[in-house]
């Protein structure tokens, strides 16, 4: 092997310890830190369904009169309303509440996402992969090789990449909603300012963006706790996941009663096997020369 060649491999296995050593500072601090920042957006006043309540009812939609349209109306009624429709097209905004509940709440869910496939990839291995991310790839390094078959530790492992990846998914999810957000709104109203008489749309996209706030509270809420048992779970199984029984640390062979005694059956099994292809083969040549 070239000297470059062995460099380049000792560079490798520090970046890998030095990882694992980042891994478990990532676990222990910024874990719970990512878990504190949420709750504090939550108590945010923004994050109240009150305040929100009271923001709605200043909105021009909230506060638009839709037109009541009957047969026979007169030309002068007719204009009426056709000024009512453009004073609310000049009027009618977007929901810059939620714009700005969007703008807290999409950095901590990328934050979610890369932390999170941090950690499996140093336990265990996307744009969107810091705490999850990075919690991840360790946790991909510390599974041993296949041949010596899956146990109790490679099992837990998995576990814990599963719940990591369940994680990111549901997040990328609502990552993803809250860039459709807007579009899918924008198509109500656009049905709204099609049939403006109609009060059930307004009352609709009044609901759509409600529904919307909860969402995002129930989100943080339901982030928190996937944090905190992901969290739980690596601390309760720590020596599983770092140690499984397959590796070097936990091998039968490596003391010196249990390799002496399976190296004599492996011996004895393999003169045992011989004598019987001996035997085999000596039968074979007398049935020949018959």
């Amino acid at each position: 092997m070239a000297i470059g060649d062995e460099s380049a491999i000792y560079k490798l296995n520090e970046w890998k310890e030095s990882f694992q050593a980042q891994s478990i500072k990532l676990l222990s601090e910024s874990f719970p830190a990512h878990m504190r920042r949420i709750e504090r957006t939550l108590q945010l006043p923004k994050f109240s369904l009150e305040h929100y309540e009271r923001f709605t009812r200043g909105t021009a939609l909230y506060n638009f009169g839709c037109c009541v349209q009957q047969t026979g109306v007169s030309m002068q009624r007719e204009n009426e309303a056709s000024h009512e429709l453009v004073e609310f097209v000049e009027v009618l905004n977007s929901n810059r509440y939620i714009a700005e509940l969007h703008s807290v709440v999409k950095p901590i869910f990328f934050d979610s996402i890369l932390l999170l496939d941090k950690i499996r990839i140093n336990w265990f291995p996307n744009f969107f992969k810091l705490v999850l991310f990075q919690l991840s790839r360790w946790i991909v390094f510390l599974i041993p090789k296949m041949e010596t078959g899956d146990n109790l530790g490679v099992v837990t492992q998995e576990a814990a990449l599963s719940l990591a990846n369940q994680i990111i998914d549901s997040t990328n999810a609502l990552l993803k909603w809250i860039f459709e957000y807007r579009a899918q709104r924008s198509k109500l109203l656009m049905t709204f300012m099609s049939c403006p008489f109609i009060e059930e749309k307004k009352e609709g996209i009044l609901s759509f963006d409600r529904a919307e706030v909860e969402s995002l509270i129930v989100s943080l809420k339901g982030l928190i706790y996937s944090f905190a048992y992901l969290h739980d779970f690596v601390k309760k199984n720590m020596e599983q996941i770092t140690l499984p029984r397959c590796s070097s640390s936990y091998d039968i062979f490596q003391y010196p009663g249990c390799r002496s005694y399976y190296s004599k059956l492996g011996n004895a099994l393999f003169h045992r096997f011989k004598k019987y292809i001996d035997e085999v083969s000596v039968q074979e040549s007398a049935r020949t020369t018959r």
